[in-house]
């Protein structure tokens, strides 16, 4: 779902709130359909579809980090774990932020891999030996 005030189409910087009231709105209803979820502020499928790593065209920036779903930014780890076997924790954060286009971890963009990285832990999908991060078999 798109951060309060933002648009959801490109060329449309940001949307009022009687829209926003809508969209919200009719989330709500669908998901209590069963429809669809919503979960840290984003809506997916109710369906057992893959994740994909979305990364920004060529030559353009990449999304807000706010923009970019927690699982979507774990989904980017785990890519990075299974090309790699094993990575240190800050390397991992390092690959993760450029998977999704980020030339260089700031604040706000290493907080958010960080929690990603931790959901995977907490999901036992990774562990943490002497120092490096791999996949649990």
């Amino acid at each position: 779902m798109p951060p309060r005030g933002a648009s959801p189409r490109p060329g449309i910087t940001r949307i009022g709130a009687n829209v926003q009231n809508q969209v919200n709105g009719i989330a709500a209803q669908l998901a209590a359909k069963g429809l669809i979820q919503i979960q840290d502020n984003f809506l997916w499928s109710v369906e057992d579809s893959p994740i994909v790593v979305r990364q920004p065209p060529p030559q353009e920036p990449p999304r807000p980090i706010e923009e970019i779903a927690i699982g979507e930014i774990a989904e980017a780890a785990f890519l990075n774990l299974q090309e790699a076997f094993s990575l240190t924790r800050e390397d991992l954060l390092t690959q993760t932020a450029r998977l999704l286009g980020y030339d260089r971890a700031g604040e706000k963009v290493k907080s958010r891999v960080l929690c990603a990285i931790d959901l995977l832990g907490e999901r036992n999908l990774i562990k943490s030996t002497n120092g490096k991060i791999e996949l649990v078999s």
